[in-house]
């Protein structure tokens, strides 16, 4: 087992890992995360594992905890929770599948946010994050994942033609607080950014969390926090890699302002700037599309999000 791209989770820094062949192999990869434009902690991660002729993928956004654990002396849930996942993720058991590792990452989660002050019956209080878990078997070609939330893979096909493979199930509650955030900016003549900070969107977002995270009656969308109810959420399936030329996983912070990873055009987009600058370009265009639209008409809860990506290269 050999952890590849390791880095130390620096609060602020910039993490850029050039291309990089893997011996033996024909496969290049890198990788990039990066905080927000704002000064906060990145609160995203990712960690990559070749073990024998499997590329073991994570990729990790923390989320909000509406109740933050005293313990955690002010470091955010979301950040502990990234950071969590991203240095017990080498210790998995790689003979498990994708949706176990993940369920057993869950398990780790909660055992650690107990011993925190952290309790099952108090979901909103525990450290939580998105998770991408990517298998991708070098002899077989093969791509098996297991996947929760708003982190996301596009795989492209030689033939010119990409997917994208993973289903963002937070989208229609997002929705449906843009929505509300147009009506209170309309209805207060503000801009999107500034009715983000009314109470009443403050208190829909945080029953919106409330409605969406792990909901047991399945119709929420799901997040590993050590709730066992996320397995009803987890996405999972099988990508025959033989005639496909790239792989990209990704947060949901490098995408473009504006645009819509359901884009054919847009996943196009991706890969021609990649392939022209790497992932610094990418953050770069990523940063400029936000500063560049400081009022929110694109609305988003955030003015700028950490950003994390990593590309596979068959």
């Amino acid at each position: 087992m050999k952890k590849l791209f390791a880095y130390d989770g620096g609060e602020l820094q910039d993490y850029f890992f050039p291309e990089t062949a893997l011996e033996g192999t024909g496969i290049k990869l890198s990788a990039s995360t990066v905080p927000n434009g704002e000064g906060k902690p990145n609160e995203d991660s990712f960690a990559i594992v070749l073990n024998e002729d499997v590329l073991w993928i994570g990729v990790f956004d923390g989320t909000t905890s509406l109740r933050p654990l005293e313990k955690l002396k002010g470091v955010t849930g979301a950040r502990f929770a990234s950071g969590f996942l991203k240095n017990h993720f080498p210790q998995s058991d790689f003979a498990a599948t994708p949706k176990n590792l993940l369920l057993s990452l869950n398990t780790g989660l909660l055992q650690e946010a107990v011993a925190l002050g952290g309790d099952l019956a108090d979901t909103h209080s525990l450290p939580a994050a998105m998770a991408t878990v990517l298998k991708i078997d070098l002899k077989k070609m093969t791509l098996e994942f297991a996947h929760v939330g708003d982190t996301w893979v596009v795989v492209y096909g030689r033939d010119g033609r990409s997917d994208l493979i993973t289903e963002d199930r937070n989208k229609k509650f997002d929705d449906e607080m843009f929505a509300l955030l147009v009506q209170s900016a309309l209805e207060r003549g503000i801009s999107l950014r500034l009715a983000r900070e009314e109470d009443n969107v403050k208190l829909a977002v945080y029953e919106m969390y409330q409605r969406r995270n792990n909901n047991p009656d399945g119709s929420g969308s799901g997040l590993i926090n050590g709730d066992p109810q996320v397995e009803k959420y987890i996405q999972t399936g099988i990508v025959d890699l033989s005639e496909k030329m790239a792989v990209l996983a990704g947060t949901d912070g490098l995408e473009i302002q504006g645009r819509q990873l359901t884009d054919s055009v847009y996943r196009d987009f991706l890969m021609k700037n990649y392939l022209e600058g790497g992932f610094e370009k990418l953050i770069n265009l990523k940063r400029e599309s936000e500063d560049a639209d400081p009022d929110w008409v694109f609305t988003r809860f955030k003015h700028s999000d950490d950003a994390t990506g990593i590309m596979v290269k068959l």
